[in-house]
């Protein structure tokens, strides 16, 4: 079974900022690295990207990076761009599959991000484990649940760490 080639194109926000070395540190990650990724997320998840290209867009700002539009934070070190565009390309897999907390009306942003996250949080470990072991999975845990203002990922993740492999597995199967 193949795996169909997902293009990322990586574009700085804009010329002000010297966003130029990021994006060709995404760039860079992604040349080496894309293929693989995509290969190991299908794997560990059991589902297959919809989309075959996606424009990101690598900019400088306060607020954390987003799924949909792809938008990468520059000021990410090196060691982690791979970890949060992961991250962000497993949002992607799951939405495009409409994978989702269920229809229940959430009383607040802030809980219905914890929901995406607990199940984002099903595959992620696994995925981030197969890439490259276990103690980068670590330290990217760490690294999201130390990010000023969410909140939501240090619940997400306690939850998620909670589980087994296998109770992980058995969870998002149930999805």
């Amino acid at each position: 079974m193949s795996t169909k080639k997902l293009v990322i194109n990586f574009y700085p926000d804009s010329d002000i900022k010297n966003l130029e070395p990021a994006v060709e540190k995404y760039q860079e990650i992604w040349r080496r690295e894309g293929k693989r990724i995509v290969k190991i997320m299908e794997k560990v998840s059991g589902l297959k990207f919809k989309e075959s290209f996606i424009n990101a867009i690598v900019f400088q700002a306060k607020f954390p990076s987003q799924s949909s539009p792809l938008c990468l934070k520059a000021d990410y070190p090196d060691e982690r761009k791979v970890s949060f565009l992961i991250h962000e390309l497993t949002h992607r897999l799951l939405a495009g599959n409409g994978i989702k907390p269920q229809q229940e009306k959430f009383k607040s942003e802030e809980e219905k991000r914890l929901a995406v996250h607990k199940i984002l949080y099903l595959i992620l470990y696994d995925i981030w484990v197969e890439l490259y072991g276990e103690k980068f999975a670590k330290e990217s845990v760490k690294s999201e649940i130390n990010i000023p203002g969410t909140g939501v990922y240090k619940k997400a993740w306690r939850w998620a760490l909670s589980l087994s492999k296998k109770e992980r597995k058995e969870k998002f199967l149930s999805l």
